[in-house]
């Protein structure tokens, strides 16, 4: 048999292929994709049980810091990140069918609450595709929106990019992030650009603030417990990431917001310091933020007296 070079490259083209279209399929599915989530690997799937069941006991939102520390908690459900922004936070907060079983929202300060969004549409819709991919190479992120990234990486598969390590995984994502590299050159169409665009408004901070307040309050009005917490912070990544103006306007709007409407605010910014801590980014940083989470879920418990959520197995 006359199996040439190019025949096996046809091969593991085709291969490739047929791989990309399983997963959009299966990913496509209504039954499978039932909330907005990022979920780390290893519990994959508790955390998907949890979302068939239906909607848990509690949801977080706030920044990558909190995604890392809620990892395995039962019950607790991340929409920390990418909707770190109010208008990503309402927009995904809108998709939850059913709030009648939802009892707590942790909501965090982070500096990138309140941004807003100064750059081109075109600058920022790059930087989203940089951190989506950053995110679903480390984590599980079901989300019908993931689908175009995670097909465009598996076409760079197939095309012969390969990555050995996790690490390697996150340093790709991070580079995309982090350059003006053209989508298309990573193997991103237009189009896709243009969609992640279209969902970037452009808001002033004043904006952010008084859809935040109006959020905080539809949450009160559903008899949703609200917890507002100020993370622990390191002032050598804050002054390193150039976040620390964000970091303070965000914490101290997160204490007006708390004498405000009465919910209560959990203030960290003095625990938990470490260098490395509250960079959590490339999410291998994980015991500083298991840390800090264990203490505060112990908190939110106490208060609330929360049963175990029946829905996890």
């Amino acid at each position: 048999m006359n199996f040439s070079i190019s025949s096996f490259r046809l091969l593991l083209f085709g291969l490739g292929t047929g791989f990309s279209l399983t997963i959009a399929l299966f990913f496509g599915s209504s039954e499978f994709v039932v909330r907005k989530k990022v979920i780390p690997n290893e519990n994959f799937l508790d955390h998907l049980k949890l979302l068939q069941a239906g909607v848990p006991k509690a949801i977080v939102l706030g920044d990558s810091y909190l995604a890392n520390g809620f990892i395995g908690a039962p019950g607790y459900l991340n929409l920390a990140y990418p909707a770190n922004n109010i208008h990503d936070i309402k927009y995904e907060f809108d998709k939850i069918r059913d709030l009648s079983r939802l009892q707590v929202v942790v909501l965090q300060a982070s500096p990138a609450l309140l941004k807003t969004n100064e750059s081109s549409r075109s600058s920022r819709a790059l930087d989203n595709v940089g951190y989506h991919l950053h995110e679903y190479l480390g984590f599980y992120s079901l989300l019908p929106n993931f689908r175009p990234y995670l097909i465009n990486y598996l076409k760079m598969a197939a095309r012969g990019k390969r990555f050995s390590r996790k690490t390697e995984l996150n340093e790709f994502g991070a580079q995309i992030h982090d350059s003006v590299m053209s989508p298309s050159s990573l193997g991103f169409s237009l189009e896709v650009q243009q969609a992640v665009a279209r969902t970037v408004p452009r808001r002033s901070r004043d904006q952010n603030s008084k859809a935040y307040r109006e959020f905080v309050e539809r949450l009160a009005e559903e008899s949703i417990s609200v917890y507002l917490v100020v993370p622990p912070t390191s002032e050598y990544y804050l002054e390193q990431a150039g976040e620390m103006s964000g970091y303070a306007e965000c914490s101290a709007f997160f204490r007006q917001l708390s004498s405000q409407t009465g919910f209560p605010l959990l203030d960290y910014s003095g625990s938990f310091t470490d260098p490395l801590l509250y960079h959590s980014c490339d999410h291998l940083n994980r015991e500083g933020a298991v840390r800090f989470t264990d203490d505060l879920i112990a908190t939110i418990e106490k208060s609330q007296s929360l049963v175990e959520n029946p829905y996890h197995e």
